[in-house]
């Protein structure tokens, strides 16, 4: 006996794939996980294989790519993927590159069209398919059930035929034919043809035993388009040929809206490659990481607009942050992607995971989330194996197709270089900036923030007091302990400045031994009061002994203040640094600390 395989852990899926193929020749054999094919793969070799493209315990796409490599059964034996997701153009080119013959959509497929598609890859395959040829299947609408001898007829030709005698009857039959009895529905006539048409816009109309049928019925008949009006005299062939060329209408009239429906969906292809790509380009334009986020959220919001909450997680922490608020989860990440009891379902398709979550997931979500989430799509934001975060989208129901995961994933492919490459920008702008020495501003960044600040103090009216400091005796201490130490004393003093002032404040070497501290909104006592916290911490050091020599470290310093002692910014400068020749005079005459003069 020949055999099909069909690769599927969904029991509806399953149930459905028999049901078509019921009686066929073949022996249709179900296999519920990957494994149990090198099973069957030891006592039969199949004609065809239908397996899930993508569900837990199956993946049709390495499927197709292992049994078209040979290494179960020397012959190539046709695949054909199934799917429970969307018509999708970036799914069909996936299913063609793994070496699938088709792709079925189970949700947008009758049992007739998949019947046909598997009919087709027989047949391109060079395997008889008499045994699943296409049947017509025909709606015999009879009140009083004496249609018999016209069933029979049908019948004999290979026809499938229903007689119901009321439209409530017909249940999930599929039919491309509707044949009226207008003798039996007399007055009901119209009314029946009226919700055929409601129940499927194509499906052709032919209405027999009509002799009695008044004008007015007739003319309106016709206006309604009904295919074909036969009296009781036709002959067999007369109706076989009539029945033959309202399926074959029926046909062309699908094949027509199935091209309307994929010119549509080709056009909303298009519009949708042109939002990724648009914002893709922005990707790349970005110089920090905040506007890389905006730019993902952006793309969620305008790509994916029924997503309720379009959420970034940094670091696989268990508080997801988004660019605008905190929303506390208490499902641990880890969980979530171990894919433990927290999810009921999920699918994987490159670094996109859809989860479904469990009732026990659900306990977890904050109560301000119940009604908005149900499923999760976590985006892996990764590259090179370094994974920077996750772009977390919550859905309340997913109606999300193959081609918009497959864009997604593109997109997070995208995202993640554009974090690495912005990543790598702040980090080479951060070393343009920092002094390599001390660790804090250099003076060119410096000067740039010092000029934004004294702009920011006059325009405001603002007090600005400026700090500069020299160390004591550098030239000493290189002269003694070397220039390595004399690196070290430049480090250690600069981050002592940098922890003793504020985030407001503006730091930075201005030469050799030299720093200078910009305070925002700060009057002159203040200033003196930091300068002189900042002496007495640094002559708080360890002190520094060579050979024969001991040092104790000290610095210089001097204050000026904006608008008291100078009203332009060289000028502030100039008299911070005056004052601090002066303090360094009186060390070095009286080794004594800071006086305030003016004070």
């Amino acid at each position: 006996m020949e055999h099909f395989l069909v690769l599927s852990s969904d029991k509806k899926t399953s149930s459905r794939i028999e049901g078509i193929l019921k009686g066929s020749s073949y022996d249709v054999r179900i296999v519920t996980r990957e494994i149990a094919l090198l099973n069957e793969a030891k006592t039969i070799k199949p004609e065809l294989i239908l397996a899930e493209l993508n569900i837990k315990g199956i993946d049709g796409l390495e499927i197709c790519r292992f049994v078209s490599s040979g290494k179960i059964w020397r012959e190539n034996i046709p695949v054909i993927l199934i799917t429970n997701m969307n018509h999708s153009i970036v799914l069909d080119e996936f299913s063609a590159a793994a070496g699938a013959k088709a792709i079925i959509y189970l949700e947008e497929s009758t049992d007739e069209e998949i019947k046909n598609i598997i009919q087709r890859v027989l047949e391109d395959s060079g395997i008889d398919s008499e045994h699943i040829k296409r049947v017509i299947s025909i709606l015999l609408i009879d009140k009083n059930r004496s249609s018999n001898r016209l069933k029979t007829m049908l019948e004999r030709e290979g026809m499938k035929v229903k007689v119901v005698e009321n439209i409530n009857e017909i249940g999930d039959f599929d039919f491309t034919v509707a044949i009226l009895n207008a003798e039996a529905l007399r007055d009901d006539l119209l009314k029946y043809v009226h919700k055929i048409k409601q129940l499927d816009p194509l499906a052709q109309e032919i209405v027999v035993n009509c002799n009695d049928i008044p004008l007015s019925t007739l003319n309106q008949l016709i206006k309604l388009k009904v295919f074909k009006i036969l009296d009781d005299d036709y002959t067999r062939i007369g109706l076989l040929k009539t029945v033959l060329s309202a399926d074959r209408i029926y046909r062309l009239e699908h094949l027509r809206d199935e091209y309307e429906r994929q010119n549509q969906m080709l056009l909303r292809f298009n519009q949708e490659l042109d939002i990724l790509l648009h914002t893709t380009n922005e990707l790349f334009m970005k110089t920090s990481l905040k506007e890389v986020l905006s730019n993902a959220v952006g793309f969620s919001k305008n790509f994916f607009p029924g997503v309720l909450n379009v959420l970034f997680m940094k670091e696989e922490r268990s508080s997801i942050r988004s660019m605008d608020t905190v929303i506390k989860l208490s499902i641990p990440i880890s969980a979530i992607e171990s894919g433990s009891e927290f999810i009921e379902k999920e699918q994987r398709l490159g670094k996109v995971r859809i989860a479904e979550l469990s009732s026990e997931g659900m306990r977890y979500i904050s109560k301000s989330l119940h009604s908005l989430t149900r499923f999760l799509i976590l985006v892996e934001l990764s590259n090179k194996g370094v994974i920077f975060g996750y772009l977390l989208l919550a859905f309340k129901d997913l109606k999300l197709n193959g081609r918009e995961i497959s864009f997604l994933d593109y997109y997070a492919t995208q995202v993640s270089l554009a974090i690495e490459h912005v990543t790598l920008l702040e980090k080479v702008t951060e070393l343009s900036r920092i002094d390599g020495v001390t660790g804090i501003n250099n003076r060119r960044y410096f000067e740039e923030l010092y000029k934004r600040d004294f702009e920011r103090a006059k325009r405001y009216r603002h007090p600005l007091s400026v700090i500069m400091i020299d160390v004591n005796d550098f030239k000493l201490i290189n002269d003694t302990f070397g220039h390595s130490v004399g690196d070290e004393v430049l480090y250690t003093i600069g981050q002592i400045i940098k922890s003793n002032t504020r985030e407001s404040d503006t730091v930075g070497r201005y030469g050799g031994d030299e720093f200078c501290i910009v305070m925002n909104e700060t009057e002159r006592d203040g200033a003196v009061n930091k300068m002189n916290r900042l002496k007495e911490a640094i002559s708080a050091l360890p002190l520094m002994k060579g050979k024969d020599d001991a040092l104790k470290l000290s610095i210089s310093a001097g204050v000026a203040t904006y608008p008291q002692d100078a009203k332009d910014p060289e000028e502030l400068l100039r008299i911070a640094d005056s004052k601090m020749y002066e303090d360094k005079k009186r060390y070095k005459n009286h080794r004594g600390g800071y006086v305030d003069r003016k004070g």
